[in-house]
């Protein structure tokens, strides 16, 4: 009895047929795929040879389209699990709150990438757990008494944290947001909060709904004050008081104007970086005069760090990005045209500094601090300094520092201070100002009434510049080269400026500068500090024996910070600034 013929294997779903495919025929896919015709002798298959070639190219096609949805829908896949997201919190904060801050926790894409990339650069993010292991320790530190772990919070938490502090009344009320990305885990956390030895230990919370929204505060003669909190949406808030909650959300309703539609906010912010890790908003005259009420003090005594009157500052933003090479901190200052006046007008309408002072730097220096025209600051000092104390302003005088004919009366331009190596004493550095024409004989007076002993001093010369070194334990040292007064720790700072000033090849060249500077906005001023050059500089200093532990405890994660950067550029409209730590 003949064996029936074996079933043609089954089609593969959803492929098309060959083009050459006839009603009845099935088809497969193979090493050498071909057509199968029922009842066909086994030995005919090599006629279907033509059909199968083009079979070949058309599984080929089908085949490599597959492959590239496959990567595409990968690729989309990665970019979802990347690209970050946002509960868009600050929509939720009144826009004529004090100050606000945001953390996103899932940032966007290239923070992602740019902060994976600089971790690896430290053997201790790397190690025992990593980042994230640092990060549950310190929130355990931070939660230290409330009864609850950071897996507490993690578990819960979603894609943003913010901060409002709102000054009501002379009295500082402050909100926290959190994105809610697990409800039930967040109620296990508010009911850990209540249990004994806990802060909400024995605390009755008043529930009330406001808006659609239920609002649980405590009495005010409870443990925790006034506390508030309330679940709105996916958005979890807790308050010092009721009434910041409440103000909260009618502003996530639409009912009051939220910060991100706040002119001062919107100018602060557009300056800075796109991408960032976290972002800080300060209303620096609300919140400088709500200090000074508070403290009963005169708002208008002091400024914001340099950046003026607090009157005159609109609006101030700061943010945290990961970048490329290194951690950036971003801020940007903006101004009020018409109460910028007096001192600051002239401070912030000074000329740029200059790249000549700066070039002037050896190459090998610790690190430098540059302003631009200090002598824009200096025209008021000795009459402040009478203000202050008048026998200190006299000597002062006397000594050829202050006064119509002392040396800062002839300071015209940039001004400098380095710090870098010294073969007599480790560590050396120089001062370089610009001075005018009677800058010289001003400096030489002055340092002579220092040291009235003729015999206290010794001038050399250094290639035809006249170099000026005091005798003993402090071998002060200074000359003028080209209109710049140069005043070192020793003859070997002063006579090392002078051959960078003549020959080039300044810190300006260094692969250290110019990368931890790159970007920076640096017209009205620097800083910058060589950390990979302190850091050898103290390992080299360090016995033998000490290298091993140094390397072992602080040097891996030391040697990963290349340097520190920070810059200034001012106008009559805003000041940015900018901090930058490269890494790697």
């Amino acid at each position: 009895m003949e064996r029936p013929p074996a079933p043609p294997p089954e089609p593969s779903e959803g492929l098309p047929p060959p083009p050459d495919a006839r009603m009845g025929e099935t088809w497969r896919l193979d090493p050498d795929p071909v057509a199968i015709v029922p009842g066909a002798a086994q030995g005919s298959l090599a006629t279907a040879g033509a059909g199968s070639r083009r079979s070949v190219r058309r599984v080929a096609t089908i085949v490599g389209a597959a492959v590239l949805v496959v990567a595409l829908a990968g690729g989309a896949a990665a970019y979802l699990l990347l690209r970050g997201s946002t509960a868009d919190l600050l929509a939720r904060v009144p826009a004529d709150v004090e100050m606000a801050a945001v953390v996103h926790l899932d940032p966007a894409a290239g923070q992602k990438v740019n902060l994976a990339r600089l971790s690896e650069a430290f053997p201790g993010l790397r190690d025992d757990g990593g980042w994230q292991a640092r990060r549950d320790e310190l929130l355990d530190e931070a939660l230290e008494g409330t009864g609850l772990r950071s897996a507490d919070l993690l578990e819960w938490l979603g894609v943003e944290l913010a901060v409002a502090v709102d000054v009501v009344d002379d009295e500082p009320h402050t909100a926290l947001l959190a994105d809610v990305d697990d409800h039930d885990a967040l109620q296990r956390t508010l009911a850990k909060l209540a249990t004994p030895g806990s802060p909400w230990e024995g605390v009755d919370f008043d529930e009330r709904t406001y808006e659609g929204v239920t609002i649980a505060q405590a009495p005010d003669t409870s443990s925790i004050g006034a506390l508030a909190y309330a679940i709105d949406g996916d958005v979890f808030v807790v308050a010092s008081d009721g009434g910041l909650v409440e103000r909260i959300v009618d502003t996530a309703k639409g009912d009051r104007q939220a910060l991100p539609a706040n002119p001062a906010f919107v100018d602060a912010e557009a300056d800075l970086p796109d991408g960032r890790l976290a972002l800080l908003y300060l209303d620096a005259a609300g919140l400088f005069d709500a200090i000074a009420q508070i403290a009963g003090t005169d708002p208008s005594l002091g400024g914001v760090g340099g950046f003026g009157d607090p009157a005159a500052v609109r609006g101030m933003a700061m943010s945290i990005s990961a970048e490329e090479t290194g951690i950036a901190f971003d801020m940007n200052a903006v101004y009020d045209p018409a109460k910028v006046t007096g001192a600051l007008r002239d401070q912030l309408t000074a000329p740029d500094l200059g790249p000549e002072v700066v070039a002037m730097v050896p190459p090998d220096a610790y690190g430098l601090f540059a302003v631009p025209h200090v002598d824009t600051g200096l025209r008021s000092i000795d009459e402040d300094l009478r203000e202050l104390d008048q026998g200190f302003a006299d000597e002062l005088q006397r000594m050829g520092i202050t006064g119509s004919t002392g040396f800062l009366s002839h300071v015209q331009g940039d001004f400098v201070v380095e710090v870098g190596p010294d073969p007599g004493t480790a560590v050396g550095g120089a001062v370089l100002v610009e001075v005018d024409a009677g800058g010289e004989d001003a400096l030489d007076l002055m340092m002579r009434l220092l040291v009235p002993d003729p015999a206290g001093w010794t001038t050399r010369s250094h290639d035809g510049l006249d170099v000026t070194t005091m005798q003993g334990e402090l071998p002060l040292s200074y000359a003028v080269h080209d209109g710049t007064a140069i005043i070192g720790s020793s003859g070997e700072q002063v006579r090392r400026v002078v051959d960078v000033a003549r020959s080039g090849g300044g810190i300006d060249t260094a692969p250290a500068f110019e990368r931890g500077m790159q970007g920076m906005p640096a017209t009205d001023g620097l800083l910058f500090v060589d950390v990979g050059g302190v850091v050898r500089a103290i390992r080299d200093s360090l016995p033998a024996e000490e290298r091993a532990t140094f390397d072992e405890e602080l040097g891996a994660d030391l040697r990963a910070v290349r340097s520190v950067a920070m810059g200034l550029d001012a106008d009559e409209r805003h000041q940015r600034a900018r901090v930058f730590i490269a890494i790697g």
